[in-house]
C-alpha cells in the first residue's frame, strides 16, 4: 500500500518521487482526510491555509479514529503534529521540535504567499530564521523575543532584509548563511527517506 503524501510549497514532486514511491496529492484541504478509507498511512506536509478551506483539527481525529496512520511535518504538517500529538498524530523534523517549544501563532510561522499556478513562493517563511537561532541554542527568552519580532513583519513584507532587521532587533545577528536554510524542504526530505528505507506496515 502507498503511502499518501500531501505536498505544495515544501517540495516539489519531481524531487519526492525520486525518494519514495508514494501517492503524491496537493497541499490539503477539508475533506481530503474524510475521502480516504482505513487502513492508509498518511503524510501531511502542506497544507492551504486559507479559513474556508483548512483542514479542521475535527477531521485529523476522525481519521486518526478510524485507524489512519498520519505523520506531520515541515509546514501545516508540522503545526497539526503540535496541536493534535496528545490524539495520535506523529510529528516529525526540526520545525516540529520548534514549535513544540512556542507559545505563539504557529501558523504564522510558516506560511508564505506564493503563485496559485505554480506554487512557487513569493515570501520567505520566518519558521528558517526561528530555527536558526534555536539551532544556536539561544534562550527561551531570546527565542520569544526574535518570534515576536519576526512576527510583526507584514505577510506581503517577508524576504530576508527583513527578517534579518527583525531578527537583529531582538539581539540576534544572522550570517549570511542562513538566507541558504530550507527547512521545510529538509524536513519533508528526511521524512520521506526515513519511510522508503523503514517503512510502516498498516494493518
Amino acid at each position: 500500500m502507498k503511502s499518501i503524501v500531501f505536498l505544495g510549497l515544501s517540495l516539489a514532486v519531481a524531487e519526492a518521487q525520486q525518494i519514495l514511491d508514494a501517492d503524491y496529492r496537493g497541499p490539503i484541504v477539508q475533506g481530503d482526510l474524510d475521502a480516504i478509507a482505513s487502513p492508509a498511512l498518511v503524510v501531511i506536509i502542506d497544507g492551504i491555509l486559507d479559513s474556508d478551506q483548512r483542514l479542521s483539527g475535527a477531521e485529523v481525529v476522525r481519521a486518526l479514529d478510524r485507524g489512519l496512520v498520519i505523520h506531520g511535518v515541515s509546514s501545516l504538517g508540522a503545526v497539526l503534529a503540535v496541536e493534535l500529538e496528545h490524539k495520535g498524530l506523529r510529528g516529525y523534523g526540526r520545525i516540529y521540535e520548534v514549535l513544540r517549544g512556542l507559545d505563539t501563532d504557529l501558523v504564522n510561522l510558516i506560511m508564505a504567499l506564493y503563485t496559485a499556478d505554480q506554487l512557487r513562493p513569493l515570501t520567505t517563511p520566518l519558521i528558517n530564521a526561528v530555527v536558526y537561532c534555536w539551532e544556536q541554542n539561544a534562550s527561551s527568552e531570546k527565542l520569544d523575543a526574535v518570534v515576536h519580532e519576526l512576527s510583526r513583519i507584514p505577510l506581503d513584507a517577508r524576504n530576508w532584509e527583513r527578517i534579518e532587521d527583525a531578527a537583529a532587533h531582538a539581539g540576534m545577528k544572522l550570517p549570511a548563511t542562513a538566507r541558504l536554510m530550507d527547512v521545510k524542504r529538509e524536513d519533508a526530505v528526511h521524512l520521506l527517506q526515513s519511510l522508503d528505507k523503514c517503512p510502516l506496515v498498516v494493518e
